[in-house]
């Protein structure tokens, strides 16, 4: 059997059993119908409409339809039934595009609406990806803009909080990039912001050593202006995450980078890569308070830190809530519990994961305590 027609790009569709063949690009106004054992012409098939400019064919089992862009502006959609020449109009609607939108809900500073509701609408420049975090919400633009609106602390921007219904763009301490992707904590302390040059920038308190250097400690409150990752100077960061005390970042090779409070034997000190993971390239990642979360570009999803409430979906025990025995619900010191960073967000004390220097355990790309299951 001959190759048909191997060098023309066109769209191929199924449609009351038929095969049709649409050559792109050449504003045919006919459709072939093509016989789908021999892949030869049986028939063509006219279209009673204008077939220049903008357009898509599809298929939906029963009709041809056709998507086109109109000379006054929008698109129309229309569908054709297949069994005549030419094929007549059956439905014709016009197609209105759709806007992004961010809508949001809950408590804020800068938003005291509760209900959710639009907080973001630009039709000139829309949204590819929010970033909420305690104090701010903010979003990074088609354009490669970030702009945030509430507490710019996140960022390292200790001016004035940025009042509702309005935005103010985060620059960038390198001139003409773009933002590629963003991350922050949950609790609005630092961020990551990654151009489309491959740079990363850490903005904010470098209280743990999340920015790759030496941390502040304690006594540092006031948030520092965005700056590039001196230890990532010479890679290409394609990815990030933030997390309780922890930031993590992904390389163009595959690599992933770890800094800030994290297990002593989970990467490498001088460097911050994730050694355990060297030979499976990852290609997103994802932090929690106190866990992450690896996607590696063959697939496999690789988790590792606490697993006390099984957010590494392993095997775990669920925490019990401390309270006076023989009360319902734990009474109010089961709610409230300690103020540890060990604790939980709900309050409760996951007392089934072993003491300091317990654990026994079972390396296989990360370890894993064989009496608790707590993964590191």
């Amino acid at each position: 059997m001959e190759p048909f027609r191997p060098r023309e790009k066109a769209w191929l569709g199924l449609a009351e059993g038929k095969l049709f063949y649409y050559p792109l690009g050449q504003g045919e106004d006919s459709v072939l119908v093509i016989n789908a054992d021999t892949l030869q012409e049986e028939t063509s098939l006219d279209l009673d409409v204008d077939c220049l400019g903008s357009q898509c064919l599809f298929s939906d089992g029963e009709c041809i339809g056709q998507i086109k862009v109109k000379k006054e502006g929008g698109c129309v959609l229309r569908k054709f039934a297949t069994l005549s020449s030419p094929m007549l109009v059956v439905e014709e609607k016009a197609l209105q595009l759709s806007q992004k939108t961010v809508l949001v809900m809950g408590k804020a500073k800068y938003d005291s609406q509760e209900s959710i509701h639009t907080l973001y609408q630009d039709t000139s420049d829309q949204v590819v990806r929010v970033m909420a975090s305690r104090n701010s919400v903010a979003v990074q633009t088609t354009s490669g803009k970030l702009l945030y609106t509430g507490s710019g602390a996140v960022f390292g921007i200790t001016s004035k909080d940025v009042s509702k219904g309005e935005w103010k763009e985060v620059a960038l301490p390198d001139k003409n990039v773009k933002v590629e992707h963003c991350a922050c904590d949950n609790a609005g302390t630092f961020c990551l912001v990654v151009s489309d040059k491959g740079t990363v920038y850490f903005g904010g308190v470098n209280k743990k050593g999340e920015a790759g250097e030496a941390a502040g400690g304690r006594g540092q409150s006031k948030p520092a202006k965005l700056k590039r990752v001196a230890k990532l100077s010479k890679q290409e960061v394609c990815g990030c995450a933030c997390g309780g005390h922890a930031t993590g970042m992904v390389t163009r090779d595959g690599k992933l980078y770890m800094f800030g409070s994290l297990e002593d034997d989970l990467v490498d000190k001088s460097t911050g890569v994730v050694t355990d993971l060297l030979g499976m390239p990852a290609s997103q990642v994802a932090m929690g308070r106190s866990h992450t979360a690896v996607l590696t570009q063959h697939g496999v999803v690789y988790t590792f830190g606490n697993n006390s409430f099984g957010q590494c979906g392993r095997n775990y025990k669920p925490p019990k809530e401390k309270g006076v025995e023989g009360e319902e619900g734990g009474g109010e010191e089961g709610a409230g519990g300690s103020s540890s960073d060990e604790e939980d967000e709900e309050g409760l004390v996951p007392d089934n994961i072993c003491d300091d220097g317990d654990h026994k355990w079972a390396h296989d790309v990360c370890m894993i305590c064989t009496m608790c299951s707590y993964c590191n």
